[in-house]
């Protein structure tokens, strides 16, 4: 399973200078992002079967900050076989949000190919994909991994289908680092039974003119292997160097169940 919340402030951006309806509100900037060092287990490798459970799987998950509020979580069963395709989707509060479709790259890593943002109406393709997870990666060093993506938007119609009408484009820098185990914030005062899991941090960078984003997604996953147990992302936009919008939030895993999909 990929980030569950994976870069959503970007159909927000892409419209114009101005965000769009739901996406307007200038909220007060987010605490900056503190990485913590790799913990116990630093030696630890992140293998593709720590970044998802086998089979299609249902998760639901709670904002820390707002346990009333929960982000729930449906894939299908991801594939093994390069180029392969599956899907992601999302329903906030049980409300539809989002369709994510992911891919398996040649080297066996996993990419995100598009979003449809329904809320939105925002359709986006990264190419080339977005990476989400590479085949294994070590702490430290040899734990990161960079690759630059053009994205390109068009509109949804009130079904939730792609017009192919187009919204706009730009080009970002997606930077991924590894840092072992790694301590969830804040899991024991929301009963998270998991205190630490292991932490891949990825950064998106993009330039979309006249804005300029910087998203910050930090995925603990399972060493046991049943995925996602804890995700923050922090949102950060600029325009002509002032900041429009900020914004962090912390979902922590409640269930887990498999699937019949």
């Amino acid at each position: 399973m990929a980030q569950i919340y994976q870069f959503r402030l970007l159909p927000c951006l892409l419209t114009s200078a101005a965000l769009l309806p739901g996406c307007a509100a200038i909220e007060e900037p987010p605490s900056p992002v503190v990485v913590t060092a790799a913990g116990d287990g630093p030696g630890t490798p992140l293998t593709l079967s720590m970044f998802s459970a086998e089979g299609a799987r249902a998760q639901v998950f709670v904002d820390a900050a707002d346990q009333a509020r929960t982000l729930e979580v449906s894939r299908g069963s991801p594939s093994t076989t390069p180029g392969a395709t599956w899907t992601v989707r999302k329903s906030l509060g049980g409300t539809p949000d989002s369709l994510l479709t992911f891919i398996r790259e040649e080297d066996g890593g996993i990419g995100l190919v598009s979003t449809a943002e329904f809320s939105d109406g925002a359709f986006t393709v990264f190419s080339p994909p977005m990476p989400i997870s590479r085949p294994s990666i070590a702490p430290g060093k040899q734990g990161s991994y960079q690759r630059a993506v053009e994205m390109k938007v068009t509109h949804l119609d009130a079904a939730g289908k792609d017009t192919g009408k187009s919204k706009a484009s730009g080009s970002g820098t997606v930077t991924m680092t590894y840092q072992g185990t790694t301590p969830i914030p804040r899991a024991a005062a929301n009963g998270l039974g998991t205190a630490s899991g292991l932490l891949l941090v990825s950064t998106l960078t993009a330039e979309l003119s006249p804005a300029t984003v910087l998203s910050t997604t930090e995925t603990w996953y399972d060493p046991a292997g049943t995925g996602i147990i804890a995700e923050r992302r922090t949102e950060r936009v600029k325009v002509m160097g002032v900041q429009i919008r900020g914004k962090q939030t912390l979902w922590l895993r409640q269930e887990d169940k498999p699937t019949s999909k």
